[in-house]
């Protein structure tokens, strides 16, 4: 199940005996370091957050690939992406074999596998294999800046990172599927929790939340 943010009424904070609006409030609040939601003019980037596709059986963990029905639910996931996650974005990625094999087939299918001998724009980073939370902004204070970025991990700490980042909830985010945010580009873990907006989930025939 999906909780997302609540909506918020169109009609215009008022004035009552003197007391600061709730526009006013907010403006208070993010001036004194306090929160950034109040803030119109915080620079955003957007942030992709995609599960590995789903794996076969057998060898050890970090070594399983995936399977048939994994490969396939990738191809459908491949087309329904943003159109800018395939703008160069920077790319953090699990070096376990079914994430480096969701990484090819979403981003690299056309090409050979030497295309992913560290590229500019690839990184790979051991914690997010069993990774929590803190691990993802570990690795996303080190992309501080303007370019967007995909993080291609595993539950459930994936799941519980994308419950970081704001209002929205989910309980499980399904194989071979996506969320994509806007976040601060601050690359602050505190300015970066809580304050970042869903923007949609992207998923494949199987996938429902």
């Amino acid at each position: 199940m999906v909780f997302l943010p609540e909506q918020k009424g169109n009609k215009p904070p008022q004035r009552s005996n003197g007391r600061k609006t709730r526009k006013e409030k907010e403006k208070t609040k993010a001036q004194t370091g306090n929160g950034l939601m109040g803030q119109e003019n915080v620079l955003k980037k957007k942030l992709l957050l995609v599960r590995h596709g789903k794996a076969g059986p057998g060898m050890e963990d970090f070594k399983r690939r995936l399977s048939a029905e994994g490969i396939v639910d990738l191809a459908h996931l491949k087309h329904r992406l943003p159109a800018w996650a395939s703008n160069n974005p920077k790319i953090v990625c699990s070096p376990a074999s079914r994430t480096t094999d969701t990484l090819r087939h979403l981003f690299f299918s056309n090409g050979p596998e030497t295309h992913l001998k560290s590229p500019e724009n690839l990184l790979f980073c051991r914690e997010l294999y069993g990774g929590g939370p803190d691990d993802y902004f570990f690795c996303l204070s080190r992309e501080a800046g303007l370019r967007d970025i995909i993080f291609i991990g595993h539950n459930p700490g994936i799941t519980e990172f994308a419950n970081t980042l704001g209002s929205f909830r989910i309980d499980n985010l399904p194989e071979g599927c996506a969320l994509e945010f806007e976040i601060p580009v601050d690359g602050d873990p505190e300015k970066i929790k809580g304050n970042g907006e869903f923007v949609a989930f992207y998923g494949n025939k199987r996938s429902v939340i």
